[in-house]
């Protein structure tokens, strides 16, 4: 069924969609991004990613899935990135692998996988049921909505990664409640690193608190 959170997902990613064919990405595809270690075009791989992963875990065969354990999305982000150097780590290197080999296509390439992909996923995600679970990164169980929480989170964090690194383009509004999701779950990752008063105090002490980043 299409819930709330698979709409806000479908709107931010033809929102990505429109942001991947705007010209100036194309034309930037092989210069660097703001993003460290990352050129336009594996940044703009890794912002479609965001679009066609889930499909790949819906394919899969997991077997009795409803019976494991599942984490949210707050705590799949724990999991998966742990305490990492977001450039030099082997788990960030293989992920901007990916995204370098997923670029080399070029870029209409890359925006026909992702229309082709996000046309699919649609259709799949209006008649998944609600409390379908899949198994993804790490092999962590998840329900397929708090999945696609995390997948949010990339679509807009990444959004503006892109716009960014291509001044020229004009604003590519994402919906403000993928914003609003968006926020919500960075806040509950960055409380869950920092613990509960630090995340309170480093939005409203600064001169004695450490600043609650989540990434």
């Amino acid at each position: 069924m299409l819930t709330e959170t698979r709409s806000i997902f479908l709107e931010a990613a033809r929102s990505a969609v429109r942001l991947l064919e705007e010209p100036e990405v194309a034309e930037r595809w092989v210069t660097p991004s703001v993003l460290v270690g990352y050129t336009v075009g594996g940044l703009a791989a890794h912002l479609g990613r965001a679009v066609s992963t889930p499909s790949g875990y819906l394919d899969q065969d997991d077997g009795d899935v409803g019976a494991l354990p599942t984490t949210d999305a707050a705590d799949y982000f724990l999991q998966a990135l742990g305490d990492h150097d977001p450039v030099d780590s082997d788990l960030h290197a293989a992920v901007r692998q990916r995204s370098d080999d997923m670029a080399a296509s070029g870029p209409l390439a890359v925006i026909d996988a992702i229309h082709a992909a996000l046309q699919s996923l649609a259709g799949r995600l209006a008649v998944e049921p609600e409390d379908r679970v899949v198994v993804v990164f790490g092999g962590t169980s998840m329900r397929l909505d708090d999945y696609l929480e995390t997948r949010i989170v990339e679509l807009a964090i990444h959004s503006d990664d892109l716009l960014a690194s291509c001044p020229g383009i004009g604003p590519v509004p994402l919906p403000g409640p993928a914003w609003a999701l968006a926020g919500r779950v960075i806040a509950e990752l960055a409380a869950r690193r920092v613990g509960d008063r630090q995340f309170a105090l480093g939005l409203s002490r600064e001169e004695r608190a450490q600043r609650p980043l989540a990434f």
